[in-house]
């Protein structure tokens, strides 16, 4: 007898960045991002979220406000995403990319960004952080890993 296995649905919810962690070796820039720059440098922020029942529609509503606060840093993130379990909506999980390390930095040093991240966490009955690089890509419809 075969096993299946179910595999989680997830829908986007909206783009942008937020959450507070970072890879161990900054990069300088997101555009200044070549070949050459190890997969290593490649800065993350990754974040699990756990909204309380019924505070959905306030999360993502708080989550875009933190966005507008990033886009004013003096270095803004890259595009971040902000995805919902379809078979669990209180689930929600944010990920995108930061120039380096010292964005980062910078973002937590923010009074602005701080707060808005306290009212997230303050939704959540769980909210999970970690640190994160690049250790593994698949370019889209190319046959060769990096």
């Amino acid at each position: 007898m075969a096993a299946v296995i179910a595999r989680p649905r997830v829908r986007l919810v909206i783009s942008w960045a937020f959450v507070v962690y970072a890879a161990t070796a900054p990069t300088d820039s997101l555009s200044r991002s070549s070949p050459e720059t190890s997969m290593q440098d490649v800065v993350y922020t990754l974040g699990v979220w756990k909204v309380k029942a019924g505070q959905e529609a306030e999360f993502i509503a708080a989550w875009k406000e933190l966005g507008e606060i990033f886009a004013e840093l003096k270095r803004p993130p890259g595009t971040g995403t902000l995805i919902q379990s379809l078979s669990d909506t209180a689930l929600f999980y944010s990920f995108g990319p930061w120039g380096g390390l010292e964005d980062v930095q910078e973002m937590r040093s923010d009074p602005r960004a701080q707060a808005a991240i306290q009212r997230l966490i303050g939704l959540c009955t769980e909210a999970t952080p970690g640190t994160f690089r690049m250790v593994a890509q698949v370019p889209a419809g190319s046959p060769h890993r990096r």
